[in-house]
């Protein structure tokens, strides 16, 4: 198992490499050498491109191995590049596609024998695109940007839960997920979402994971708003895979010393309501013992109570519904965070990607988020306080 796993490993470093080579390559055809024949600027341009391609690997492989100062501000600023380059890669991407679309029709339709890679229209073509391709990639990453760090917007949702006593209709949770403390969120970042949720006075706070990027030494400050969060009956809490990168013993102990109640693999039962909390779906498939095991956090569970699992990840709802659970909170896909890679990730956890489902009566919430990972950008996917309302 550890040799199959390490040759995993390998083999998805070489497909980030490989990819990261190849759309860099890419950039330096479609900026620099579709604009220019002088030498010294395509040289230029070369080093430059090199180097924001050697950044991508290196800025967030170093702060992971030595977590600094320097070493976060590259991180910072291979992620930032990530977004403008996925950008600029879309358009010009799109804009290829199409224009050769459009010549094999032209062709087609009436063959040109003296059209080709020399050919001045072509030439015109794509330096004209490398133009457009920037003009676009720019504003939309300044955009997400924007709609990164912006306050979270507020969704609120009805949902009708079986068995739910009549003296809780109407309870309300404020659900958080995905904060991704660590880098570009910061503690005023956190005190600022803590307010918003507070000023909802929910009920009962649930957090389904990735609330950290980073060790206990590193953020705990970051993170320490999070003890002003109010609800009268608490702050219940699940852990996410980024937990389990960044230490998932010692921030179970620094929640828990907060007051948050950290569910693993456990029910807690409360007013006639079970909440139910599982690990992290992915670290139980590499097996780890306290990933996700839903048969455990149900063990010795009075049957009958309606019941409310938080999980990281939506995967699994098919389990839950097995097992009369009525909701199902989880997070962990950002609702795919940046367009169009939203497709992408609809396509990989089709159908529970973000928002409300329901399969009979039974439901599951997929919050997009509060905060994001690697580009400081949402773009079609804005992050989220869930408000959920129970009758």
């Amino acid at each position: 198992m550890d040799l199959l796993r390490a040759l995993g490993i390998l083999l998805s470093v070489a497909v980030v490499l490989t990819v990261n080579v190849a759309a860099h390559l890419y950039l330096y055809r479609r900026l620099i050498r579709a604009h220019t024949s002088r030498r010294a600027l395509r040289r230029a341009g070369a080093v430059g491109l090199s180097a924001l391609g050697l950044l991508m690997v290196a800025g967030p492989a170093g702060q992971h191995a030595a977590p600094g100062s320097l070493t976060t501000l590259l991180a910072k600023a291979a992620f930032l590049w990530m977004g403008v380059g996925f950008y600029l890669l879309v358009t010009l991407g799109a804009l290829d596609l199409g224009g050769l679309l459009g010549r094999l029709v032209r062709r087609a339709a009436k063959p040109q024998p003296g059209a080709g890679p020399s050919d001045p229209g072509r030439r015109q073509f794509l330096a004209q695109g490398g133009l457009l391709g920037v003009a676009v990639a720019v504003p939309t990453s300044g955009y997400g940007w924007w709609r990164a760090f912006a306050p979270p917007q507020v969704t609120e949702t009805t949902i009708a839960l079986a068995g739910l006593p009549r003296a809780l209709s109407g309870l309300t949770i404020a659900h958080l997920t995905d904060i991704h403390a660590g880098g570009w969120v910061d503690r005023d970042f956190i005190a600022e979402l803590v307010e918003r949720t507070n000023a909802l006075r929910p009920d009962l706070v649930a957090i389904t994971g990735d609330l950290v990027d980073g060790s206990v030494e590193r953020l705990a400050e970051v993170v320490a708003p999070l003890g002003s969060l109010r609800s009268r009956l608490g702050t219940f809490f699940v852990l996410g895979n980024h937990e389990y990168y960044s230490g998932a013993g010692p921030w179970t102990a620094l929640l828990r010393s907060m007051g948050m109640k950290v569910l693993l693999n456990e029910t807690a039962s409360l007013e006639g309501l079970d909440i139910v909390g599982v690990g992290d779906w992915s670290m139980r498939k590499r097996g780890d013992a306290s990933g996700y095991d839903l048969e455990a956090a149900l063990a010795g569970r009075a049957p009958g109570a309606p019941a409310i699992l938080l999980a990281h990840q939506p995967r699994g709802f098919e389990q839950a519904i097995e097992r009369e659970i009525g909701l199902q909170l989880s997070g962990h896909t950002h609702g795919g965070q940046i367009w169009p890679w939203t497709f992408a990730v609809k396509l990989a956890y089709h159908p529970y990607c973000a928002g409300l489902y329901r399969v009979g009566d039974r439901a599951l919430y997929v919050s997009r988020g509060c905060g994001f990972w690697g580009p400081p950008a949402r773009v079609g996917a804005p992050p989220e306080i869930a408000r959920i309302v129970l009758v």
